[in-house]
């Protein structure tokens, strides 16, 4: 056998390789479900009206199917009602299945802003009356307890982002937060709630309090609630008996300081509220 130098194996041909088969990725159980949710909200959408009252009614319809399957505990039932009424939504907004499928943020028909536009716009024309409880993923804004505290509770409904934001009634109780408003994560991506027989109000109740107590493991204390003027009051005094004369304030900025917290003082007088409490909660 011939033995081949350096230089013959620098200068030899290379040998041609194959071409590499391009392979699909493959998809994970999640992204085969977005796939074909997709694909079935396009096939949906061939049936709906082109109008306005059209599509509400459809999407009322929805929204009552989407109700009772989350009361009867039919995974399936909220999956796919949540689906239509998102693709009521896409129909208004003009999504094409291109837009769908590259990605990115869709131009639709220019009516809307973007797609959660859409989507707000259907939620409030199908909105319960306040006061009201409403259906399960319908929007609503109504009074609620929790923890112990009547709160004004905005319910996003189905398409809201973060979903829950509880706002301070009794003033003078203690509340869930300082500033009397907290926000809560109530509205599932993927449309599935939990009810366990529950209506829509006690439902909130129930995940509100779990979200505050980490569902029971750690105890939650409640304070006193101040209205911003007040907390501006108390947190501006703190400032200016720490750093004013540090600071250098001038006469004038020191005559706005104190006009301001006279004022303060003045309406909590009128509000019945004592401001060496609201001192006392100073950090």
């Amino acid at each position: 056998m011939q033995q081949l130098s350096m230089f013959d194996l620098i200068t030899a041909p290379l040998v041609p390789l194959a071409a590499p088969v391009p392979t699909r990725p493959k998809l994970s159980p999640w992204q085969i479900e977005q796939r074909d949710n997709r694909l079935a909200r396009f096939a949906y959408r061939d049936t709906l009206p082109s109008d306005d009252a059209g599509m509400l009614n459809e999407a009322s319809a929805e929204l009552r199917a989407y109700d009772v399957a989350v009361r009867n505990a039919d995974y399936d039932g909220m999956v796919a009602s949540g689906n239509r009424l998102r693709a009521i939504g896409e129909h208004a907004f003009g999504l094409t299945q291109a837009e769908a499928e590259k990605g990115g943020p869709p131009d639709g028909n220019g009516r809307f802003f973007c797609l959660y536009d859409a989507w707000d716009w259907m939620s409030a024309a199908l909105a319960a009356t306040d006061g009201e409880i409403p259906l399960f993923g319908q929007k609503g804004r109504f009074e609620i307890e929790i923890a112990g505290c009547r709160v004004d509770f905005t319910y996003s409904g189905i398409f809201g982002i973060c979903g829950g934001e509880a706002r301070v009634i009794d003033w003078e109780k203690p509340f869930l937060s300082e500033t009397g408003y907290r926000s809560f994560q109530v509205c599932p991506d993927d449309y599935v709630i939990a009810a366990a027989k529950l209506d829509c109000k006690g439902w909130l109740e129930r995940v509100c309090l779990g979200q505050l107590t980490e569902g029971g493991k750690r105890k939650f204390e409640l304070t006193r609630a101040w209205p911003p003027y007040a907390r501006s009051w108390r947190d501006s005094r703190a400032f200016a008996e720490k750093y004013a004369r540090l600071d250098g304030w001038s006469e004038e900025r020191l005559a706005e300081h104190e006009a301001s917290q006279r004022a303060a003082l003045e309406q909590m007088a009128a509000d019945g509220i004592d401001p060496d409490e609201v001192w006392r909660t100073r950090r």
